[in-house]
Protein backbone atom coordinates (compact mmCIF):
# COMPACT_ATOMS: atom_id res chain seq x y z
CA UNK A 1 0.00 0.00 0.00
CA UNK A 2 2.60 2.26 0.69
CA UNK A 3 4.05 1.75 -2.79
CA UNK A 4 1.16 2.47 -4.64
CA UNK A 5 0.34 6.11 -2.21
CA UNK A 6 3.50 7.54 -2.51
CA UNK A 7 3.59 6.68 -6.75
CA UNK A 8 -0.12 8.11 -6.71
CA UNK A 9 0.82 11.47 -4.69
CA UNK A 10 4.20 11.94 -6.63
CA UNK A 11 3.16 13.16 -9.64
CA UNK A 12 0.02 15.61 -8.62
CA UNK A 13 -0.93 16.09 -12.56
CA UNK A 14 -0.89 12.50 -12.84
CA UNK A 15 -3.32 11.70 -9.88
CA UNK A 16 -5.84 15.02 -11.02
CA UNK A 17 -5.99 13.33 -14.42
CA UNK A 18 -6.93 10.16 -13.26
CA UNK A 19 -9.16 10.88 -10.56
CA UNK A 20 -11.45 13.17 -13.83
CA UNK A 21 -11.11 10.16 -15.95
CA UNK A 22 -12.73 7.57 -13.60
CA UNK A 23 -15.50 10.72 -12.48
CA UNK A 24 -16.07 11.16 -15.78
CA UNK A 25 -16.46 7.81 -16.79
CA UNK A 26 -18.45 6.86 -13.68
CA UNK A 27 -20.90 9.77 -14.74
CA UNK A 28 -21.32 8.13 -18.45
CA UNK A 29 -22.45 5.16 -17.14
CA UNK A 30 -24.75 6.93 -15.09
CA UNK A 31 -26.52 8.96 -17.99
CA UNK A 32 -26.51 6.13 -20.31
CA UNK A 33 -28.10 3.96 -17.48
CA UNK A 34 -30.79 6.98 -17.09
CA UNK A 35 -31.32 7.21 -20.86
CA UNK A 36 -32.20 3.52 -21.02
CA UNK A 37 -34.19 3.57 -17.65
CA UNK A 38 -36.36 6.22 -18.95
CA UNK A 39 -36.46 4.95 -22.44
CA UNK A 40 -37.91 1.31 -20.86
CA UNK A 41 -40.48 3.48 -19.24
CA UNK A 42 -41.44 5.36 -21.98
CA UNK A 43 -41.87 2.78 -24.68
CA UNK A 44 -43.99 0.86 -21.70
CA UNK A 45 -46.50 3.68 -21.10
CA UNK A 46 -48.84 2.33 -23.42
CA UNK A 47 -49.43 -1.04 -22.00
CA UNK A 48 -49.37 0.44 -18.68
CA UNK A 49 -52.64 2.25 -19.32
CA UNK A 50 -54.31 0.12 -22.11
CA UNK A 51 -57.38 -1.77 -20.70
CA UNK A 52 -56.21 -5.25 -21.53
CA UNK A 53 -54.63 -7.47 -19.04
CA UNK A 54 -52.85 -9.67 -22.08
CA UNK A 55 -49.88 -8.72 -24.37
CA UNK A 56 -48.49 -11.33 -26.66
CA UNK A 57 -45.20 -10.62 -28.10
CA UNK A 58 -43.18 -12.97 -30.78
CA UNK A 59 -41.14 -15.36 -30.04
CA UNK A 60 -37.49 -15.19 -29.04
CA UNK A 61 -38.00 -11.28 -27.02
CA UNK A 62 -35.99 -11.16 -24.38
CA UNK A 63 -38.09 -10.59 -21.09
CA UNK A 64 -40.46 -8.29 -20.71
CA UNK A 65 -37.95 -5.81 -22.98
CA UNK A 66 -40.45 -4.17 -25.55
CA UNK A 67 -37.23 -1.73 -26.31
CA UNK A 68 -35.91 -4.66 -28.28
CA UNK A 69 -36.91 -4.68 -31.81
CA UNK A 70 -39.23 -7.08 -32.43
CA UNK A 71 -41.06 -8.88 -35.59
CA UNK A 72 -44.50 -8.53 -35.81
CA UNK A 73 -47.00 -11.00 -35.08
CA UNK A 74 -48.62 -12.20 -38.54
CA UNK A 75 -52.44 -10.90 -38.59
CA UNK A 76 -53.12 -14.57 -38.84
CA UNK A 77 -52.35 -15.04 -34.96
CA UNK A 78 -54.34 -11.55 -34.72
CA UNK A 79 -57.01 -13.10 -35.76
CA UNK A 80 -56.63 -16.41 -33.86
CA UNK A 81 -56.54 -14.41 -30.83
CA UNK A 82 -59.69 -12.37 -31.72
CA UNK A 83 -61.59 -16.12 -31.91
CA UNK A 84 -60.87 -17.09 -28.33
CA UNK A 85 -64.25 -16.97 -26.39
CA UNK A 86 -63.96 -14.15 -23.85
CA UNK A 87 -61.25 -12.01 -25.73
CA UNK A 88 -63.50 -8.65 -26.38
CA UNK A 89 -60.91 -7.06 -29.24
CA UNK A 90 -57.36 -7.32 -30.29
CA UNK A 91 -55.54 -4.60 -31.47
CA UNK A 92 -52.18 -5.22 -33.04
CA UNK A 93 -49.34 -2.51 -31.91
CA UNK A 94 -46.61 -1.24 -33.94
CA UNK A 95 -43.66 -0.13 -32.51
CA UNK A 96 -41.30 2.40 -34.25
CA UNK A 97 -38.92 4.61 -33.16
CA UNK A 98 -39.19 8.35 -34.85
CA UNK A 99 -37.06 11.35 -34.14
CA UNK A 100 -39.01 14.45 -34.07
CA UNK A 101 -38.36 17.94 -35.62
CA UNK A 102 -39.84 20.52 -33.18
CA UNK A 103 -38.29 23.64 -34.70
CA UNK A 104 -35.50 24.71 -36.61
CA UNK A 105 -31.91 25.40 -35.40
Amino acid sequence: MYVARRNLIQDKTRLLLSVVGVALAIMLILILTGFVSGLQLQVTRYLDRAPGSVALVSAGTEGASLVVPTQNLPMRTVNDIRSISGVARAIPVVQQYAVLDLGQT
